[in-house]
């Protein structure tokens, strides 16, 4: 079933950075769809779901507390207007918010309240361009401290009875390596924290995948009968922790994965 496979050893370029404290204040962001901790498919939004290519700027969060965060997003050239988005679940998208391009800077706060994430979590730098779309993650780094990464989705429409997905590797511990199932090819090599494949094309149907440690048949986590429909672009984030005690044996792996619906053309 697998046709035009164009998966790239570092994917798209992205960028990853150290989060820091702020003091700001202020009203906080507001929401995407309903979800839980990761492990399956997410419904997508009504806004992914349309002929017209979404545009601007959606929010992965993917912290192990809290349960859910509020965000406020400001545009840092039209005298601070904010865009908020309220009760952001973990492992779960929101949907795309369609902002002026610019230069934006985010602030996260605990869901309801107005304390700080881990003593108060700023992204400066969120850079949109006219008619771009970017997913901002913000996950942990290997020491567990928060971390973001800005990521470009490529979204244009996949060929006639094909689907398009992509992975981003987000689990902590060992590299790893990518499977299709049941013909066992390996689809990517090594794939560390933060990095991510190409977009890849394939005829809409049911597929299996796996991970393990780089150059170890051991598996730490499995991608079973999922369906990848025509007309359909998705990502899917993989998180967790491959090696949550530190001592090389990924028999305890904590990795989980989240399949996110990019876009669906009607």
């Amino acid at each position: 079933m697998w046709q035009g496979r164009t998966w790239g050893r570092r994917g798209v370029a992205v960028i990853v950075a150290a989060l820091w404290v702020v003091t700001a204040g202020g009203a906080l962001i507001g929401c995407g769809d309903d979800g839980g901790d990761g492990g399956g498919e997410q419904d997508a939004g009504e806004s992914n779901t349309t002929s017209t290519r979404p545009e601007g700027l959606r929010v992965f969060y993917s912290l192990a507390t809290p349960e859910s965060v509020d965000i406020t997003l400001i545009d840092n050239n039209d005298d601070g207007n904010t865009i908020e988005l309220q009760g952001v679940t973990r492992n779960v998208a929101t949907d795309y918010n369609a902002i002026p391009a610019g230069d934006y800077r985010a602030i996260f706060l605990v869901s309801g309240s107005q304390e700080p994430l881990r003593g108060g979590t700023s992204v400066n730098n969120i850079t949109v361009g006219d008619g771009e779309t970017w997913t901002l993650v913000l996950t942990e780094d290997e020491g567990g401290d928060p971390v973001h990464q800005m990521i470009q989705d490529e979204l244009t429409a996949p060929g006639e009875n094909s689907a398009r997905y992509r992975f981003v590797y987000r689990a902590s511990g060992p590299r790893a390596d990518l499977y299709e199932l049941p013909s066992g090819a390996l689809l990517e090599q090594g794939l560390a924290l933060g990095q991510l494949t190409l977009y890849t094309d394939v005829v809409g149907g049911t597929y299996d995948f796996e991970v393990r440690p780089e150059g170890l048949n051991q598996v730490i986590h499995s991608i079973e009968q999922v369906d990848l429909k025509p007309g359909e672009i998705y990502t899917f984030f993989i998180v967790g922790n491959g090696d949550p005690n530190g001592d090389g044996n990924s028999v305890d792996s904590s990795v989980d994965h989240v399949q996110v619906l990019d876009w669906r053309v009607d």
